[in-house]
């Protein structure tokens, strides 16, 4: 799985990188056979005013095609990062769950493991 990252309007720091690229690669471990691409971007949506919010948004790209995407803004990107990461979890089983149904319906049923993360 490939992991893009980018901060925008700020230097990223050796722990905020470490602390995205552990959360793609959990992500990424949990979902290995569905998902081609993760890319972050971390902001702060404030820019050169100062201000606490800052942003995390993660793009999915799944070897279907389809695309997931969530984010997540907090004071701290320490919290934003996991959780935008959550977000993007549950969006990608519940994307499973309707391949899944999906072939159960149309009468095709997927090899074992097939749709497994």
């Amino acid at each position: 799985m490939e992991i893009d990252v980018q901060a925008r309007d700020f230097t990223l720091t050796d722990g905020l990188a470490q602390a995205i690229v552990g959360a793609a690669k959990h992500y990424g471990s949990t979902f290995r056979r569905i998902v081609r691409k993760v890319a972050v971007r971390v902001y702060d949506l404030n820019g050169p005013r100062g201000g606490a919010d800052k942003g995390c948004l993660v793009v999915a790209d799944l070897v279907d095609g389809r695309v997931i995407v969530s984010s997540d803004v907090d004071t701290d990107l320490y919290r934003a990062i996991p959780r935008a990461f959550a977000k993007l979890k549950r969006g990608t089983q519940s994307r499973r769950q309707r391949l899944h149904a999906r072939r159960r319906s149309s009468g095709t049923v997927p090899r074992e493991g097939a749709l497994r993360g």
